[in-house]
């Protein structure tokens, strides 16, 4: 019988770009998202949760950059910008443009993937 489903283990082709680094060069808590802004990334979902973090939860030092186009859904991106300005999160949340993904996961406490779906 033939596999309906695959599995990808690794979606990076070469690991061995990537080294571990010694230290974050972060001192406050922050997140990364290498994502495209556009719906089916579901980025407005992120920026809400860093809302409830920051403003509900009181980590105002919690810092959310999300690298990546934002040229694809211009609509989308704007209404992200908005959501961010309506928060009042923009001191520590920042849509990062492009990044490289070797460089700015230096700065990452965490990464997020809020993704609706993925290829």
């Amino acid at each position: 019988m033939a596999r309906k489903v695959d599995p990808i283990t690794n979606g990076i082709a070469n690991m061995d770009s990537f080294t571990p680094v010694d230290r974050i060069r972060t001192q406050d808590p922050t997140c990364v998202m290498l994502s495209n802004v556009q719906f089916i990334k579901d980025v407005k979902n992120a920026i809400q949760a860093a809302g409830v973090i920051i403003n509900d939860f009181g980590f105002t030092t919690y810092n959310l950059v999300v690298y990546g186009a934002q040229d694809r859904q211009p609509s989308y991106a704007v209404e992200t910008e908005e959501l961010i300005a309506s928060l009042g999160i923009g001191h520590t949340v920042r849509l990062g443009g492009f990044g490289s993904p070797k460089e700015v996961l230096k700065d990452a406490w965490l990464f997020m993937n809020s993704s609706l779906s993925e290829g």
